[in-house]
């Protein structure tokens, strides 16, 4: 009534009726509350200043893992412990993200870290942070696709109830190194999905590159535009 019009970041797939829905979610799926306002759907809408750089060369192996936000490690400690396992057996160095010192703390809880892992601490600026490494092993979260957007290979799993996107969906971006909630508990799963990772580093980042497409960092210009013709469509409606 007062003429303001409503914008949703819609995370958790719900209409809400507001004027304007947002979600980047490959092939999300969900029932219209209204015909009356705008939806934007799909990761071309996703929201960032990652820097592309896609079929880039990586000069040696490397993986970088975080735990979401808050650095809560012990969300997917099967997963971390048997990455720590592997990069030792592979010689492959990992720098750990750890926002904070009980971030630090879950990861001691679960790896014991030796020369072969660095700690780093939550990176600001990450619009070309992920660039510098082969592999990123964390959430299902915005990271994931700041990852492919700056052409490194995900391997992701899902830590909250908002990360509910399936393997099937992800395939829609050419990212199929993804564990479910019941693969992330399995040793021999995850063990496969970094074999694979390593193995067939140039192929997966390749078919990753060929499907990602839509991923190439102009979602925020998509969205503005998409306000601003709200925006004057309702004033044109006012003085009609």
């Amino acid at each position: 009534d007062n003429g303001l019009k409503v914008i949703l970041l819609d995370d958790f797939n719900e209409d809400f009726g507001a004027d304007l829905s947002i979600n980047y979610t490959p092939l999300n799926k969900f029932c219209r509350s209204s015909t009356f306002h705008e939806q934007l759907r799909g990761p071309e809408f996703f929201l960032t200043d990652s820097k592309l750089s896609k079929n880039k060369e990586a000069s040696q192996k490397s993986i970088v893992a975080h735990a979401g936000g808050n650095g809560d490690y012990s969300k997917a400690e099967i997963i971390y412990s048997n990455l720590a396992s592997f990069s030792d057996k592979e010689g492959i160095k990992v720098d750990w993200v750890c926002p904070n010192l009980s971030s630090l703390k879950t990861l001691k809880n679960i790896i014991n870290i030796n020369d072969n892992d660095k700690i780093l601490p939550w990176q600001k600026d990450s619009s070309n942070f992920w660039s510098d490494y082969q592999i990123v092993v964390g959430p299902a979260s915005t990271s994931l696709y700041e990852a492919i957007i700056q052409g490194t290979l995900p391997i992701s799993f899902p830590i909250s109830k908002t990360q509910c996107t399936e393997l099937n969906d992800w395939l829609s971006l050419g990212h199929s190194l993804h564990l479910n909630d019941n693969e992330k508990e399995n040793s021999y799963c995850i063990n496969q999905i970094f074999e694979l990772a390593i193995n067939n580093y140039y192929e997966l980042l390749n078919i990753l590159s060929k499907h990602s497409k839509v991923l190439d960092g102009n979602g925020v210009e998509r969205v503005i535009a998409s306000i601003e013709s709200l925006i004057k469509n309702s004033k044109n409606r006012i003085f009609k």
